[in-house]
C-alpha cells in the first residue's frame, strides 16, 4: 500500500475515537452520570464497536492489499469468514443475556414495562439469528465496504504516483542531452576562434551538468539554485551574442526558501535562443524571472529570426515536453501563456509556489 502520512495516521486516530463514541451516545441506558458504562447492553455495544474498528484497519491495510488485490480470493474470503464469527460470537458469549433480552428488562422494569404500547415492548425472546441478520451483518458489511473504498482509493494513489514519477523521470531524460547539445555548440565556437574563454566556458558547463546530475534528480530543489542554474545557463549562451542583438535578463524578487521542481523554465530559455539567435541578423531576446511571496513569474521574448535547426534538435523536445511537466507536477497551480506572432515568440509562465 501506498505510504500513510502522519497527518492521515492522526486522522485515523481521531475517527477511530468518534467511531468508539457512538455506543455511548445510542445506549438505551444513556445518562450524564456514565453508570450505564456498567449494563451489559452497553459492553456488548462497545465490544462489537471496537471488534468493528479492528477489522476495519486489519481489511483495509493487511486483508484487502494483500490477499484480495493479489487474487488470492480462497486465502481473503475465508479470513472474512473467520473475522465475521469472531466479531458475532464473542460479544454473544460474554454477554448472553443481552442477546437473550435481559438488557430489556434491565431498562423497563415491573411495571414501566407493562404500561408501555405493545407495539413498542420488547419481544420477550430475541433470536440470535436475527440480531445475526439484522445487525451484525448489516454492520459488518458497511465497515467492510468502506474499508474497500479507503484500500482502493490508496491503491489509486500509489498506481497514479508511480505513473507521474515513471512520466516525469523519462522527461527528464529528454531534457539533458538537449541541454548538453546546445551547451557543446557554444563551446565548440569558443574553441574554434581559439577563444580564451574557452576554459572558463568548460568550468561553467562542468557547474551546470553536476547541477543536472545531482539536485535535478529531486522532485523540488530551492529556487535561489535553480535560478543560479539558469543565470550560469545564459552566462554560457551569451558566447553567441553579438553587437546585433539586443539582449536583457533579469531577477526580480527574494527567492527564500521556496522551492520548484527542476528544470521547468529552462525549455521556454533554450527555445528562445535556439530560434532568436542569428549572428547575420538583427536579434532580439529578453529573459525576465519576477518572485513573489506565492508565485513565480518567467516571462520569455525572442524575434523569429532564420536559424539552421539539425535533425538531432528538432525532436520531441522542448515546450511540449515542458507542458507535460507542469501539468504532471502543477496541475491547476499554473498558468501558461504562448504567444507565436509572424516575427515574435514570447512565452509567460506563472507558478503557484
Amino acid at each position: 500500500m501506498d505510504k500513510i502520512s502522519k497527518r492521515q495516521w492522526w486522522l485515523y486516530a481521531l475517527y477511530s475515537l468518534l467511531f468508539l463514541i457512538i455506543p455511548f451516545f445510542t445506549s438505551p441506558d444513556f445518562s450524564w452520570d456514565f453508570s450505564f458504562i456498567r449494563v451489559s447492553g452497553f459492553k456488548e455495544s462497545f465490544l462489537s464497536y471496537f471488534l468493528l474498528l479492528v477489522f476495519f484497519f486489519l481489511n483495509s491495510f493487511v486483508l484487502l492489499p494483500k490477499f484480495y488485490f493479489q487474487r488470492k480470493m480462497w486465502q481473503f474470503w475465508s479470513i472474512i469468514v473467520v473475522c465475521f464469527l469472531i466479531y458475532s460470537f464473542i460479544p454473544m458469549q460474554i454477554f448472553p443475556h443481552f442477546v437473550r433480552g435481559s438488557h430489556f428488562a434491565h431498562q423497563f422494569p415491573g411495571a414501566a414495562g407493562k404500561m408501555m404500547p405493545p407495539i413498542m415492548r420488547p419481544p420477550r425472546h430475541h433470536s440470535p439469528i436475527g440480531f445475526i441478520i439484522t445487525r451484525y451483518v448489516t454492520q459488518f458489511a458497511l465497515v467492510g465496504l468502506f474499508s474497500y473504498s479507503i484500500a482502493s482509493n490508496l491503491r489509486w494513489k500509489q498506481t497514479e504516483k508511480a505513473r507521474v514519477e515513471a512520466e516525469i523521470s523519462y522527461l527528464k531524460a529528454q531534457i539533458n542531452p538537449h541541454f548538453l547539445f546546445n551547451s557543446l555548440n557554444s563551446i565548440y565556437a569558443l574553441a574554434i576562434d581559439k577563444s580564451d574563454e574557452t576554459a572558463d566556458a568548460v568550468v561553467r558547463l562542468s557547474g551546470l551538468m553536476r547541477y543536472v546530475l545531482t539536485d535535478a534528480s529531486q522532485d523540488h530543489v530551492p529556487l535561489h539554485r535553480e535560478i543560479d542554474y539558469i543565470s550560469n545557463y545564459i552566462s554560457l549562451q551569451e558566447i553567441r551574442i553579438t553587437e546585433q542583438t539586443k539582449f536583457s535578463f533579469s531577477v526580480n524578487g527574494n527567492p527564500g526558501s521556496k522551492y520548484i521542481a527542476p528544470m521547468l523554465m529552462i525549455p521556454f530559455i533554450e527555445n528562445a535562443f535556439k530560434y532568436g539567435i542569428n549572428p547575420d541578423e538583427d536579434c532580439e531576446l529578453r529573459i525576465d524571472i519576477h518572485i513573489t511571496e506565492k508565485e513565480l513569474h518567467l516571462f520569455v521574448l525572442n524575434r523569429k529570426v532564420p536559424v539552421r535547426i539539425s535533425q538531432e534538435e528538432v525532436g520531441k523536445m522542448g515546450i511540449e515536453n515542458a507542458k507535460r511537466r507542469l501539468q504532471a507536477l502543477y496541475p491547476g497551480r499554473y498558468i501558461l501563456d504562448i504567444s507565436d506572432k509572424e516575427h515574435y515568440f514570447s512565452v509567460t509562465l506563472k507558478i503557484l509556489l
